[in-house]
């Protein structure tokens, strides 16, 4: 009797032993879950869906225009919303667009095509009170457009200025939006007026308008009266390096740099925006 259990111990001593030396899984650290889809950021989900509603507001590099160089090295003007910086920003981010920028159109120079209103006149045909953020990318047409630079204390139910005209849509939006954030993007410099040594459009000079580098200064003194971020594309060492191939025509962008605009901007945005 005593053999018998002493075997069946052993026995039960080698299984053991061959339990405890089985190898574990191999730990990969990769998740074996499916990924989740990468929520937006809270501070700009104000309601919560899981979406950012964000409003463009612009001129025509906002709205869809873009420039190349035909057969002949002649810079030629084309339009393809799906492939310019904004749709491209909103692919990239998830953000839902709500593209109401206006070729042609600035803070006070009426816009060349649909409704041929000044972004003032346009901003008042719009309910800002679904957005969740809004960018504002005006100043190129105001400056080439020679419209007036006025100052601070311009009253802004005459308008007519770019101080009183961009104070003005400023204020309209967040009349309609109190809680909206609201991101102004200063112009990029341009080609088509100026010389190299002399910064291009900044140091070209218009009567009213003065400098490409005087209409920034307007838009920074304003952001800065209403604290708003203002995110500077006018003194962009990438851009102002590289200017004629940035620029075919002069003004717009070609396709190939819509792509890098996108980036540049997605990355100026999340220095910008609020971190909570």
């Amino acid at each position: 009797m005593k053999k018998i259990l002493l075997c069946l111990f052993a026995v039960l001593l080698l299984l053991g032993a061959g339990c405890s030396t089985q190898e574990a899984p191999a730990q990969t650290g990769v998740p074996t879950t499916e990924p989740t889809q990468p929520q937006p950021p809270r501070f700009l989900d104000d309601n919560g869906d899981g979406n950012v509603i964000w409003y463009a507001v612009g001129d025509s590099i906002t709205q869809g225009y873009f420039s190349y160089l035909d057969d002949a090295g002649k810079g030629v003007l084309d339009f393809d919303a799906n492939r310019v910086w904004s749709k491209l920003l909103a692919e990239k981010t998830g953000w839902i667009l709500n593209n109401q920028a206006v070729g042609g159109s600035g803070f006070v120079h009426k816009a060349t095509v649909l409704d041929k209103l000044s972004g003032r006149d346009h901003i008042d045909g719009i309910d800002f009170s679904e957005a969740e953020l809004v960018t504002i990318a005006f100043g190129i047409n105001d400056w080439k457009g020679n419209q007036k630079l006025g100052t601070m204390e311009d009253d802004l139910a005459t308008g007519g200025t770019i101080y009183s005209n961009m104070r003005y849509i400023i204020e309209k939006i967040q009349k309609d939006n109190p809680n909206v954030e609201i991101v102004v993007i200063a112009p990029m410099n341009s080609s088509r007026f100026g010389l190299a040594e002399k910064g291009w459009s900044l140091g070209y000079k218009f009567s009213k308008s003065k400098t490409l580098q005087n209409v920034y200064d307007v838009m920074a003194d304003v952001c800065d009266h209403y604290n708003l971020p203002l995110i500077d594309l006018t003194h962009n060492a990438e851009i102002n390096s590289d200017i004629q191939n940035w620029f075919p025509d002069g003004v717009h962008p070609s396709l190939e740099k819509h792509v890098r605009l996108a980036e540049i901007l997605e990355e100026e945005l999340k220095k910008v925006l609020p971190a909570e």
